[in-house]
């Protein structure tokens, strides 16, 4: 089975953030805005079998990886690539006890797996 990896989103609000910018507006709205070398992006919540290929993928990993010390996580946990990109994959493989960078306390670092559905 082949899987393609990509994300779709539409700009938020204006074209460029800078990262204290971006940390402040993630705070002040009630949905996920990823962000992505200087640009916001909202991100809308998936539908039912968005969500049941996301919860299987997330067991697949889960069993794959019960005897490793590595945990999957869920779209809930924003993932940063590096400080400048920060992501809400649908489920993300974090291997040893998660990281958290100390200008974002809501993003873990250092995913060594970030999977991303698609779906219309």
């Amino acid at each position: 089975m082949k899987y393609v990896i990509k994300i779709i989103v539409e700009p938020a609000f204006k074209s460029y953030y800078p990262i204290k910018d971006y940390l402040e507006l993630k705070n002040q709205v009630d949905y996920k805005i990823a962000y992505h070398e200087g640009e916001a992006f909202a991100l809308a919540g998936g539908l039912v079998n968005h969500n049941r290929l996301s919860a299987k993928i997330g067991n697949h990993l889960d069993t794959a990886l019960k005897n490793c010390k590595c945990a999957v996580f869920i779209a809930d946990l924003m993932i940063g690539y590096n400080n400048e990109n920060y992501f809400y994959p649908e489920a993300s493989v974090i291997c040893g006890k998660p990281k958290i960078y100390a200008e974002n306390k809501n993003a873990a670092k250092k995913s060594c797996l970030m999977v991303e559905v698609l779906s219309n």
